[in-house]
């Protein structure tokens, strides 16, 4: 395989430093779930290779099927490859010749689903929402400009389908295929990063029972007895959650403090 290399997305990076080579082995992943999906054997690959097309117009044969995103994806089949994907689904091969016109109208719908599931799969793999509109038709829009293809092959078989994706497009799944490559970062250790973690400590002061016309007859300037003796320990929280830690109250030169008694740890 000719793997296409992307030189002209940028000007500063050298020209070998992104190639459509990264993007295979997802591309090879959602088409083996397609296959796996709708065919009993046979298979397809990207073989056929990547490439930079001077035209959108030559990509497509005037018969051919013919699907788009407007951000910048299409699809192209021509008839003899719906009858060969046809036969996948049926395993058995198919030519023009051996349809009766019902035939054809029974293997067109079965092809049609076929390949909407693998539009669908090509739009998570491009990073487009899978419930996007595919349209059919020569593609328009401002994106089918600077445009590349990558031909997907059967692989035992004569079938092919042509992707049409725009450059930047394209780049943005290389570039997303290229990070998921990279090597996690080495974790440290449990301790480190526990020592490391912030928690909120709490003294619970005690509380004071009341009646509600007590409550409604407090007044600012007020002092709420507490049931707990000024002298005993008081109970440690972390986080809000009660521990086995004991403390009191200690006045420091900056204010209150907590003395630890027994560590909440």
């Amino acid at each position: 395989m000719n793997a296409m290399v992307i030189s002209s997305w940028t000007g500063w990076l050298p020209p070998q430093a992104m190639t459509g080579a990264l993007l295979l082995p997802r591309l090879g992943d959602t088409l083996a779930g397609w296959c796996a999906r709708w065919f009993s054997r046979g298979s397809f690959d990207a073989d056929g290779g990547f490439g930079q097309l001077e035209s959108k117009a030559s990509a497509a044969p005037d018969d051919a099927d013919t699907r788009f995103r407007e951000e910048g994806l299409a699809m192209i089949l021509s008839q003899e490859s719906r009858i060969a994907i046809a036969g996948l689904m049926l395993d058995r091969p198919l030519t023009a010749p051996d349809l009766s016109p019902s035939d054809r109208k029974v293997a067109a719908v079965l092809v049609d689903r076929a390949v909407e599931d693998l539009c669908r799969g090509l739009s998570g793999l491009f990073g487009l929402p899978a419930t996007g509109a595919w349209r059919r038709g020569e593609p328009v829009g401002p994106r089918f400009r600077h445009l590349s293809q990558i031909e997907l092959r059967q692989t035992d078989g004569a079938a092919a389908i042509v992707l049409v994706v725009a450059t930047d497009l394209l780049v943005g799944a290389i570039k997303a295929a290229a990070a998921s490559t990279l090597p996690a970062p080495a974790l440290g250790s449990i301790g480190g990063a526990l020592a490391s973690q912030e928690v909120s400590l709490s003294a619970f002061l005690g509380p004071s029972e009341m009646t509600l016309g007590d409550l409604a007859d407090l007044a600012i300037g007020d002092i709420v007895l507490l049931d707990t003796p000024s002298a005993a320990p008081l109970p440690i929280a972390l986080d809000g959650v009660p521990t086995s830690g004991r403390c009191r109250l200690e006045q420091g030169e900056t204010g209150l403090g907590l003395k630890i008694l027994n560590s909440p740890a």
